[in-house]
């Protein structure tokens, strides 16, 4: 692997404080602040997994759902393997009434990590929802114990 420029390494600077003051901003509910951080970013890396992750949950935080589920969508189509990414998706999806699809990321996210107590709890309240109330149960035990 070759050594990066002095141009690449600035940029690469410029990137990560661009990615830290979008998180600082989100963390503290400045959204709008946060979302022009987020989009500056994806203009330069357009697949970055985390940052569509964070980007989709704050279109979510929004209102902006459908943009948010195509985000979210994008984020787990580069990272397959994001929990978060899966998670977020689910809380979006039952955002307007798509269970079963909600269902789906939520157990992908604990397949993806068994830890996951949102995940988890989210995919008890899911059955719940559907009636399937012996599946729920061992969900929401699941994310007690955790």
């Amino acid at each position: 692997m070759r050594e990066l420029t002095s141009t690449e390494k600035t940029q690469l600077w410029g990137l990560e404080n661009k990615f830290k003051t979008a998180l600082i901003h989100h963390e503290s509910g400045r959204l709008a602040a946060a979302r022009v951080f987020y989009e500056k970013i994806l203009d330069i890396l357009p697949n970055d997994a985390e940052t569509l992750d964070l980007f989709g949950r704050l279109l979510f935080e929004q209102g902006d759902l459908e943009r948010a589920i195509s985000t979210l969508n994008q984020a787990v189509d580069v990272n397959p393997n994001s929990s978060s990414g899966w998670n977020h998706l689910g809380v979006a999806l039952l955002a307007i009434g798509n269970r079963d699809g909600a269902l789906v990321a939520f157990n992908k996210t604990t397949e993806l990590r068994e830890d996951h107590v949102e995940g988890h709890l989210n995919a008890a309240a899911v059955l719940v929802g559907l009636g399937q109330l012996e599946k729920s149960l061992p969900r929401a035990r699941r994310a007690a114990d955790l």
